[in-house]
């Protein structure tokens, strides 16, 4: 992530310093990108999010 730190509390995710989090979900990274299953994300001020879906290659690292 650029500008920002994020990381995982109890299965919600927040960026501090940022504009988005997880809540409620599970991610997992496999192969270099990340993965969510079972969850609900959503970009504050932002142009995208996702609920109640699966996605995949969220940020490849």
């Amino acid at each position: 992530m650029e500008n920002g730190e994020w990381r995982m509390e109890n299965g919600e995710w927040r960026m501090e310093n940022g504009e988005w989090r997880m809540e409620n979900g599970e991610w997992r990274m496999e192969n270099g990108e990340w993965r969510m299953e079972n969850g609900e994300w959503r970009m504050e001020n932002g142009e995208w999010r996702m609920e109640n879906g699966y996605t995949n290659t969220i940020n490849k690292l």
